[in-house]
């Protein structure tokens, strides 16, 4: 991924993008996805990945994140997280992790 900065117009890049909880807002999936698709569209890098964990509150708006990055072509692993345990999920919302690959 390159990430560049305005205030000090310095480029880095990196081979792991790791996002948690941003999948929440339909108007803005294309654009969540696009941006993961250019981060790991870096030409001097391969192997780049990103991992995305999501709280599934909404199906349809998880679905339609799913699209999107059908849409744009991405490869996506889901990854079990089954045995995880934590103190803040109530168990009844559904947790995902995906990794996404080009």
């Amino acid at each position: 991924a390159v990430v560049s900065t305005q205030s000090t117009g310095v480029e880095e890049e990196y081979d792991v993008t790791i996002a948690a909880d941003v999948v929440f807002d339909p108007r803005v999936l294309p654009h969540l996805v696009q941006t993961i698709k250019k981060n790991l569209s870096s030409p001097h890098r391969k192997d780049q990945v990103s991992y995305i964990c999501s709280t599934v509150r909404n199906k349809e708006t998880y679905g339609k994140f799913l699209d999107e990055i059908d849409e744009q072509g991405l490869v996506i692993t889901d990854l079990d997280v089954s045995g995880l345990k934590s103190t803040y999920f109530s168990g009844a919302d559904v947790v995902k992790l995906i990794k996404l690959e080009l």
